[in-house]
């Protein structure tokens, strides 16, 4: 007998022979034709429901390799009944017959189409476990996790299902138009808050640089000459002491040193020796000015450049707090009839925040004198006014004061601007004024309205005359000259400011 190498679909050992497979599928040939008459012997059903019906057949001996087995047939009539012949027909086609091979099919579990099996009845043969992983990758693949209400089994093995026991995460919902109104406001105050805390910062680090760098600059007034060492050495007897070893420098090494020191810089004839620092530094540098008790000490600088050191230091450096300066037309030798010094009015207290205290009566009585020295000389002011007015026309019906003139030569309008800088003046300090004398004016800027200044204005101490100031006899104006703004600003009508009307006063120049 020949063995063949094709396995049976019902075993595993080699198939040896047709005799073989059948007898062991089927049993013998006795009981084959038994089942195939009991098959045929059967009725009819009335209406048997159509379909498919998976038939075996016996393999084919010149083509053993294509061997399948089986069959598919289909019914040909949609007729709920089926005559006798006609199941006789097909089972002739069959070397068993149709519904006892059926049946043999599943006792042997080999039947070759596996029918679907319904859902519940799956879901009670599968282990439990396999159920809650089979569900869990259907949740994976969704996106979202089961929620560890919904897990029956506390012991999954964490290797399948790690993260079962966590909350999927929430749908993110879309903003409504009211949400993303307060994201915007809250995004646009976080950045103001921001933005404010940096020039907060970049302030204090300004002030600190700018107070550091008035120290510095105070430093450099040379009041005490320095001292060297001697040329002569004490005698034998005498024991030797730091008096005897050095001596203070004359005022022309003082020079030689400086020169020495800063040998690109040529100083003017009759530089004040005490001052030549800050000219060795800058050479726009062309006076200082102090008021000890109000803590103001400042080099004054002049440039051919209009407001060139509004915005920039000594150095020449970019910085908010400026430095004093003079208007480029002043003349710094001999002095004009007007000496005008502009300065900022700084928030934290610095430049010429201080003449502030001049709005008041009290602020005047506790520093009357102002000490104003060019390169050149050494100068003390008595303060005779102090006043608000406006550097806009339209704060004052098209009226600017022309506080801020420099070379009137004419007495009588010199003496005609006096009086009516004291009738703009808060107060009347008693300081007299003639018309030889030379003013010196502080402009600094207010707040009382958009366009204001502060005008401070004192006049140069006579030849001979004494600095000291009687301040007893210093009254306030009761009704001081405002500009037509100060009385909008304090709510007041125009009706009622008595100067509405008042003479202008005009300056047309040498």
């Amino acid at each position: 007998m020949a063995i063949h190498e094709d396995k049976d679909l019902f075993s595993e050992s080699p198939v040896t022979d047709e005799k073989e497979i059948l007898e062991t599928a089927f049993g013998n040939e006795t009981e084959r034709n038994t089942n195939v008459d009991e098959a045929l012997s059967q009725p009819s059903q009335e209406k048997p429901s159509p379909g498919t019906r998976i038939i075996y057949e016996a393999p084919d001996k010149n083509n053993r390799r294509d061997y399948t087995g089986f069959s598919v047939e289909k019914f040909q009539s949609e007729s709920p009944f089926v005559s006798q012949n006609s199941n006789k027909e097909k089972n002739e086609n069959t070397r068993t017959g149709g519904q006892a091979f059926e049946q043999k099919l599943r006792e042997k579990n080999a039947y070759p189409q596996k029918r679907p099996v319904p859902k519940a009845v799956a879901e009670e043969k599968i282990d439990e476990k396999e159920i809650l992983r089979r569900r869990y990758i259907e949740y994976k693949k969704s996106g979202n996790l089961p929620k560890a209400e919904d897990v029956a089994i506390d012991d999954i093995d964490s290797m399948e299902v790690e993260e079962i026991y966590v909350d999927p995460p929430a749908k993110k919902k879309k903003p409504g138009a009211g949400e993303i109104v307060r994201r915007c406001v809250l995004a646009v105050s976080l950045v103001a808050m921001v933005i404010s805390i940096g020039v907060l910062l970049n302030q204090y680090i300004q002030y600190k640089e700018n107070q550091q760098l008035t120290e510095d600059l105070n430093s450099l007034i040379i009041t005490d000459a320095p001292t060297t060492e001697k040329n002569n050495k004490p005698e034998d007897d005498e024991p030797a002491t730091e008096e005897s070893t050095t001596r203070p420098l004359t005022v022309e090494e003082q020079w030689a040193l400086l020169k020495s020191e800063n040998p690109d810089v040529v100083f003017p004839a009759g530089i004040q020796l005490k001052y030549a620092k800050f000219y060795a530094i800058n050479q726009d540098f062309v006076g200082y000015i102090s008021i000890d008790e109000l803590g103001v000490g400042l080099p004054v600088l002049q440039s051919e450049e209009k407001e060139y050191y509004l915005r920039r230091n000594i150095y020449k450096k970019n910085s908010k707090y400026g430095c004093p300066f003079v208007p480029t037309e002043n003349d710094m030798v001999s002095l004009d009839r007007n000496t005008v010094i502009y300065g900022h009015n700084m928030s934290d207290g610095s430049v010429f925040a201080p003449l502030n205290k001049y709005k008041s009566l009290s602020g005047f009585k506790s520093a009357p004198i102002i000490q104003f020295d060019t390169i050149y000389g050494t100068y003390k002011w008595k303060i005779i006014a102090a006043f608000l007015t406006n550097a806009d026309k339209e704060d004052d019906d098209g009226y600017v004061f022309p506080y801020n003139f420099t070379k009137l030569q004419s007495d009588a309008d010199f003496m005609k601007y006096i009086e009516l800088l004291k009738e703009r003046s808060l107060y009347d300090t008693g300081v007299d004024v003639i018309s030889s004398d030379k003013i010196l004016t502080l402009s600094t800027c207010a707040y009382d309205f958009d366009s204001a200044r502060f005008v401070v204005v004192a006049r140069m101490v006579r030849p001979g005359e004494s600095a000291e100031v009687d301040t007893s006899m210093a009254k306030e104006n009761e009704n001081p000259h405002y500009p037509q703004a100060w009385y909008g600003k304090k709510k007041k009508d125009k009706k009622k400011n008595p100067y509405r009307d008042a003479e202008k006063w005009y300056y047309y120049g040498e």
